[in-house]
């Protein structure tokens, strides 16, 4: 039986995983860059005094996925609490959970 364990790890050591070694050649976001880029937003909007909204068509053409990549791994972030998803204008729109803190 595998059990979800929950830990903490800082935006420091997250861009360093993130940083690419030898994989110049792919232009997709690996799944650890695509979660440093919707935390940078997150940051970036809430300085702004805004909340994040994200959409899972904005997401592709950003992270270079296709959308069923994105549903996959935003259902993934949202079955872990990570973020919420509401649908605005028939379109899935992304913003973190109350119950994810990202502490600056």
């Amino acid at each position: 039986i595998y059990y979800m364990q929950k830990f903490y790890i800082s935006y420091e050591l997250l861009q360093y995983l993130s940083k690419e070694y030898g994989c110049a050649y792919s232009q997709k976001m690996t799944r650890t860059k695509a979660f440093l880029y919707l935390i940078e937003r997150y940051i970036k909007k809430k300085d702004e005094g805004e909340k994040m909204k994200e959409s899972i068509d904005s997401l592709a053409d950003i992270f270079k996925w296709s959308r069923p990549s994105v549903s996959k791994f935003i259902s993934y972030l949202h079955q872990h609490d990570i973020v919420k998803i509401k649908l605005s204008k028939n379109k899935k729109v992304i913003s973190f959970s109350e119950k994810f803190i990202i502490q600056q």
